[in-house]
């Protein structure tokens, strides 16, 4: 079994914000790619209207994570939450113990592997 965690992390942006926001995604898409090299894909999508947002994210295991997000709440978490309300966070694979304290203030829910493969 893959030690890989991914993730969706949903946010509902504030009326007025979306250019602030499309700002705010481009920086953080810049500071994880070059301080985290564990972290496989980091994406950011929007909805046509513009009120909400899914960040994508898939990391080669629980470190990796938890080194993420310390440097979302360092670096980001309180931009981010002045700009959205949180709506959901849903984690896939199998976090480790470590992984689920950090984020247990998160509300996150977690879905554990049934079947599946890659290429």
């Amino acid at each position: 079994m893959s030690d890989e965690v991914s993730w969706v992390f949903e946010v509902t942006l504030k009326p007025g914000v979306v250019g602030d926001f499309r700002t705010l995604a481009k920086e953080m898409v810049a500071a994880n790619r070059s301080a985290e090299p564990d972290t496989l894909g980091y994406h950011i999508f929007i909805t046509e209207d513009g009120s909400r947002v899914h960040f994508y994210e898939r990391y080669r295991d629980s470190a990796a994570a938890i080194l993420h997000v310390g440097r979302f709440g360092q670096n980001f978490a309180a931009r981010v939450l002045d700009l959205a309300n949180v709506t959901r966070f849903e984690i896939y694979g199998t976090p480790s113990d470590e992984l689920r304290r950090t984020v247990a203030d998160f509300g996150a829910t977690y879905l554990i592997p049934v079947a599946g493969f890659e290429r």
